[in-house]
C-alpha cells in the first residue's frame, strides 16, 4: 500500500500531453491493475479511499477522479459529491458493484458524476468512459 507522501510525489510527466487521473477504491489490488492498464495513455495516481484522495486532489491538478461506490468509512457518491462542489472543473466517474439502475441515474443526474459503471467492468470499458468524459473520444 501506497502511503499519501509516496502517491503525492510521482512524478506529473512534463509534455503535459497525459491527463492526470486518479483512482480512488479501498481495494488497492484493483487499483493497481487498473493503474497498470490505463498508465500508458495518461498519468495515474491512486488513493486507498476518501482522506487519502483529498489530499492528492488538493495538491496534483487531477483531470479526471474514477471513485469506488462502497469504501470503508465513506460512500463514493459522498465523496464525489464534495469533489464536485469544491473542483468543479474535475470529470468524475464512479464503479459500482451495488448500485440499482434507477440510483445510477440519479447519481448522474444529481452529483456531477459523468457515468456509472458496474463492476466487474473490463478495462476497455474503463478506458472508453474516461476518454468520453475527457473530450477524448474519437467516433
Amino acid at each position: 500500500m501506497e502511503n499519501t507522501e509516496t502517491v503525492v510525489a510521482q512524478e506529473v510527466p512534463a509534455n503535459g500531453k497525459l491527463a492526470n487521473l486518479l483512482l480512488v477504491d479501498d481495494d488497492a489490488a484493483l487499483t493497481r491493475g487498473l493503474k497498470r492498464y490505463l498508465s500508458e495513455d495518461f498519468n495515474v495516481l491512486t488513493a486507498i479511499g476518501p482522506a487519502e484522495a483529498n489530499v492528492i486532489v488538493s495538491k496534483v491538478d487531477i483531470d479526471l477522479i474514477v471513485s469506488d461506490n462502497l469504501m470503508t468509512g465513506v460512500l463514493g457518491t459522498e465523496f464525489l459529491e464534495s469533489i464536485h462542489e469544491t473542483y468543479p472543473h474535475i470529470k468524475l466517474l464512479m464503479l459500482s458493484g451495488y448500485m440499482p439502475q434507477a440510483a445510477a441515474e440519479r447519481v448522474v443526474a444529481e452529483s456531477g458524476v459523468d457515468q456509472v459503471l458496474t463492476k466487474p467492468c473490463p478495462s476497455e470499458v474503463v478506458v472508453s468512459a474516461i476518454r468520453k468524459s475527457l473530450g477524448l473520444q474519437t467516433e
